[in-house]
């Protein structure tokens, strides 16, 4: 079921679904009976059917009131999957999942299922209205994993997992309600009664799984590469395969090249999750998570990582000077070359010259001249000519200060 905002904007058909099968079209008015439910507004057309907005005949409540496409209807097939949808759907209660309330056949033949009614919108909704930040899009694909493992205790596989099934009925933050709904085309896995034509089955190309497409055997392990594919595009904006050209393309995508990189669109995404990511959209369905709740735990953590690549930094101008270890946003990450910290070394000329007045101070006993450690780094001393010893004072040469320079020496 693509439901819309209940704010009566009209529904959407969903044309990603493949094959196409039947005109999934409006057939009854507003106003119309249909098994006792008063038709008040329509919701949204899909594959296999049309969905409304009715009044329940006995409850002062809305449902929402999913009938098959006559078309469909009149196929046998598909009457017997429709029917068994209800009946599976109605024996799951889960506070994540769409609970169904009844069955049955209208006058004119087409099948019906009455459910609960969402007042709200989808993920698919909220993505494309810039309403999805990761933290958000994380905890739905947490509760909707939550949903799929108590389906698949159940041997009940869903397989069209998608971001427009499922709803999200407002709440304060943080308690948003997430329900999975639409187990149209759900069906016991492994049961006796699957036949070949389970393979036609119409689920949403972009998000099946490889085994789904080859029509091989499925357990609730192609959910879980479905939900892999709803939070590739909840946290992208994008379907993982989303480059490939038509549905062969994307087929041959789905069973044959190695999964997307989820970070090499989206900034945040770390290698860790790249690795989470992987393993959930495994080709062999041995090699992915073995539940739902198992991936997505590991995707909330992996995705409170650092990520690959920090966002790109401006260069600074040459004319503009920059506090070295300081950031210029919080956004940037601190970078820090550890250095070595050199030692002065004393000048060999002013080692020497210590050495010197030391011995010169002994042999000449006490006297009141100080030397000015100043003039250690420069190889002057300062003292009147008087106090040199005569061959110094002889030998030595007038500096324009009036001090002997030792290099005359």
């Amino acid at each position: 079921m693509n439901t819309e905002t209940a704010s009566g904007t009209p529904g959407r058909t969903d044309r990603s679904t493949i094959p196409p099968v039947g005109d999934a079209v409006s057939v009854f008015k507003v106003g119309s009976l249909v098994g006792g439910y008063r038709i008040e507004r329509l919701v949204a057309t899909g594959a296999t059917g049309t969905v409304y907005v009715a009044k329940n005949p006995t409850l002062p409540r809305r449902d929402a009131l999913k009938v098959l496409s006559p078309d469909l209807s009149r196929d046998p097939a598909f009457r017997e999957r429709f029917v068994r949808e209800a009946d599976i759907a109605s024996l799951l209660n889960h506070p994540n999942i769409v609970s169904i309330y009844s069955r049955g056949e209208a006058d004119n033949g087409q099948l019906w299922i009455a459910m609960q009614y969402i007042e709200g919108t989808d993920a698919e909704a909220a993505l494309q209205a810039g309403t999805m930040p990761a933290s958000r899009a994380l905890r739905i694909v947490s509760e909707v994993a939550k949903a799929l493992d108590y389906a698949h205790q159940r041997d009940v596989v869903h397989h069209d997992v998608k971001p427009a099934n499922i709803l999200l009925a407002p709440s304060p933050p943080g308690e948003e309600q997430v329900l999975l709904s639409d187990f149209g085309v759900a069906t016991a896995a492994g049961g006796a009664d699957d036949s070949d034509d389970d393979a036609t089955l119409a689920v949403t190309l972009a998000y099946a799984a490889p085994e789904v497409i080859t029509g091989g055997a499925v357990d609730g392990r192609a959910d879980i590469y479905s939900l892999a594919c709803t939070l590739f595009r909840l946290l992208t904006g994008k379907q993982p395969f989303h480059s490939a050209e038509g549905t062969t393309a994307l087929a041959l995508a789905h069973l044959h090249q190695p999964p997307p990189s989820i970070s090499e669109h989206s900034p945040v995404a770390s290698p860790q999750l790249d690795a989470v990511m992987a393993r959930a959209l495994a080709k062999n369905p041995a090699d992915r998570y073995g539940s739902a709740r198992e991936f997505a735990a590991a995707a909330a953590e992996a995705a409170t990582l650092t990520p690959r690549r920090a966002p790109a930094v401006s260069p600074v101008p040459r004319d503009q000077s920059r506090t070295p270890g300081f950031r210029s946003s919080f956004d940037e990450p601190i970078s820090v070359t550890p250095t070595m910290r050199r030692r002065t070394k004393p000048s060999p000329v002013v080692i020497l010259w210590a050495v010197f007045a030391s011995l010169h101070r002994s042999c000449r006993g006490p006297h009141t001249n100080k030397i000015n450690p100043s003039d250690h780094a420069t190889g002057h001393i300062s003292k009147p000519d008087d106090e040199w010893p005569p061959r110094h004072r002889q030998h030595g040469r007038r500096s324009p200060a009036g001090s002997t320079s030792l290099t005359s020496w």
